[in-house]
């Protein structure tokens, strides 16, 4: 007679050559991962018993509160860039964005002690009143157009304030994605991971689009100053309305939730270790080809389209370049539903095909900025959307499944981005005023790094 002993055994074995078939890594039998014996494991493709929809409303509660967080910070930020500009600091608004990818890193690693103490809207409320910050100093930084002598205005102070302010928005900010990423893993199962953080990743990019009509529409019917008033008060609305936050209904079947970790106390000794694991390690080349494509999308997307239309009256080049994000903003919208549903399909195929776009960004790059071809522009904006939402909707599902830990990967990812996104913004400055083209090798470099290491992955 087959007893159950026996069948338990027999179902853990067949899960464990899945396992090993997908990742060559002991990961899944050390330790901290151990299953608890009471029950067998479910087949990872196991159906909730909680119908998906409620969670589903959860997560876009979540994005769309984050929308108009970044509908307000995005372009106060942008505007922000330009008032360095014209005092003659044009590197201090790149100066506060490397800062803030710094502290947003760092951050990631220290969050999970927090987080794993309080409840999700508490911390998502309290972060948002960070990422304000920068808001405030553009509200401060506004007087200065009348008022050149100011204190405020003094240069020494302009740094001291930007580096204060960028310090706090960084730390808001790495509060905000960490706890947003775990967030939404709570939300979602193994069969819906990618469409779960796809459909995140869309309706958070709506921000794109909303941020530049609140921009466009404000500043030619209100004072400069009145506009970052208008800027906080929506952040502050987004602020209360993270209090709202409903926590995530349970959507393991009954079975899967009896095989947990064991749980131990979040310490940064923990992070620091996994960071050390091969398994972890295999993740780095992907982590640093996202990163690298998303700084030099914000660095030098719209700097190489504008040089391809010096021969433009300003009218009409700001028009050619606002149907190119355009293009962007609308691919990043798609990017991250498409993606999520190819992943959740084949992760194999998900990752070749964001690796091989990698490739082919690079050469409508190189194409479109030294052959000044401006059309070369709107396939390279679509890639770029898809580098951008769909490359971290991929890598946000892939960590969430590929380990069992509830806080610890997305810490490790969000560090990563964070300290490489803001090197390569730093090489990006150096770069771009003596050796261009050293920019697309150093992307070509990257590019192949990661797609020599996929294996690893699949």
């Amino acid at each position: 007679m087959y007893s159950e002993d026996n069948y338990f055994d027999s179902q853990r074995n067949s899960i464990d050559s899945q396992r090993n078939s997908i990742d060559s890594d002991s990961y899944f039998r050390d330790e901290e991962s151990r299953l608890i014996k009471s029950e067998p494991e479910p087949h990872p493709r196991s159906k909730p018993k909680i119908p998906k929809e409620k969670n589903l409303t959860n997560v876009l509660h979540l994005a769309l509160t984050l929308v108009l967080l970044f509908s307000a910070y995005n372009p106060a930020q942008n505007l922000l860039s330009v008032y360095f500009k014209q005092f003659g600091l044009d590197y201090l608004g790149l100066f506060s964005i490397m800062i803030i990818c710094q502290c947003s890193g760092i951050t990631s690693l220290l969050a999970p002690l927090i987080v794993s103490r309080l409840p999700y809207k508490n911390i998502l409320t309290a972060a948002a009143v960070g990422a304000t910050c920068l808001i405030i100093l553009g509200k401060l930084v506004s007087g200065c157009n009348t008022d050149a002598s100011a204190y405020f205005c003094q240069s020494y102070m302009l740094h001291r304030l930007t580096v204060g302010a960028s310090i706090l928005t960084g730390i808001g900010m790495g509060f905000i994605w960490l706890t947003s990423s775990v967030y939404i893993q709570e939300c979602s199962y193994e069969a819906n991971k990618g469409s779960v953080f796809g459909i995140f990743s869309s309706v958070y990019q709506f921000c794109n689009i909303s941020g530049s009509l609140i921009t466009l529409t404000l500043v030619k019917h209100v004072y400069i100053s009145s506009f970052f008033t208008i800027q906080i008060f929506l952040s502050i609305i987004a602020v209360g309305l993270f209090q709202t936050i409903k926590k995530p209904e349970v959507t393991k079947p009954k079975k899967e939730r009896s095989i947990q970790r064991e749980e131990e106390p979040i310490k940064i000794q923990k992070i620091i270790h996994f960071m050390n694991r091969e398994k972890m390690k295999s993740c780095y080349p992907i982590f640093v080809l996202y990163s690298f494509s998303s700084a030099f999308l914000v660095s030098n997307l719209s700097k190489m389209v504008g040089n391809t239309l010096q021969d433009y009256s300003p009218t009409e080049a700001n028009l050619k370049l606002g149907y190119i994000l355009l293009t962007l903003s609308i691919s990043q919208i798609s990017a991250g539903v498409i993606c999520g549903l190819i992943f959740d399909k084949s992760r194999k195929n998900a990752l070749e095909i964001i690796m091989q776009l990698a490739f082919a960004t690079v050469v409508l790059n190189y194409i479109g900025y030294h052959w000044g071809s401006y059309y070369f522009f709107f396939p390279l904006a679509v890639c770029y959307g898809f580098l951008d939402s769909g490359f971290l909707t991929i890598i946000n599902a892939l960590i969430g499944g590929r380990f069992s830990g509830k806080y610890e990967q997305f810490a490790v990812f969000r560090f990563v981005h964070g300290m490489s996104q803001s090197l390569f913004y730093l090489l990006f400055m150096i770069f771009e005023n003596s050796v261009p083209s050293a920019m697309f090798f150093l992307f070509i470099f990257v590019a192949y790094y990661a797609w020599d290491n996929r294996k690893s992955l699949f």
